[in-house]
């Protein structure tokens, strides 16, 4: 039997990229994803995060139907319309390999997820300081090397010298 295992982060970051100017007929973009994800037969399992009763309401709400209606289908396009391309899909790592200084750029991107899209800079820094390697490189490459080894277009050479910046401890 072959088993296959498919991760990723649902939202992407969604809940604090407001969306709610593009939310229509009371549908989120969270309960959007969430409904997505009972559609989809390759999926197993939903993991969230619920911090409050409002979020356990909202999910509450998506929860009982496996069909996406037309306006939540057009909500998660817009989503990945307006960021997908600063989005890493980290289980992906075709990019790996691509540097010649060896950066480790899934765990880069990962770490700017955690500081941009969940707006929590001081993990992400916690996490960007635990990288056996980091971006340092990034500051003078050209960006050639990693051109176009991500095959969704992530432009890598755009994100990882910027994430370094903004996650390395500075010493007092």
């Amino acid at each position: 039997m072959d088993v296959g295992v498919i991760a990723m982060k649902t939202l992407m970051g969604a809940r604090l990229n407001d969306m709610r100017p593009y939310e229509q007929d009371g549908s989120t973009y969270s309960q959007a994803a969430f409904k997505w994800v009972l559609s989809n037969d390759e999926v197993d399992a939903l993991v969230i995060t619920m911090k409050t009763t409002e979020d356990i309401d909202e999910f509450l709400a998506a929860s009982g139907s496996n069909q996406l209606s037309r306006i939540e289908d057009q909500l998660l396009k817009q989503y990945a319309k307006l960021n997908g391309m600063s989005y890493c899909k980290q289980v992906c790592n075709s990019c790996e390999g691509s540097c010649p200084a060896q950066v480790p750029i899934a765990d880069v991107m990962r770490t700017r997820m955690y500081a941009i899209d969940y707006k929590d800079i001081e993990f992400a820094k916690d996490e960007y300081a635990l990288l056996e390697s980091d971006a340092t490189s990034c500051l003078t490459c050209s960006g050639e090397p990693c051109k176009n080894a991500c095959p969704k277009g992530v432009e890598i050479s755009k994100w990882c010298a910027p994430t370094h910046k903004m996650l390395t401890r500075q010493i007092a």
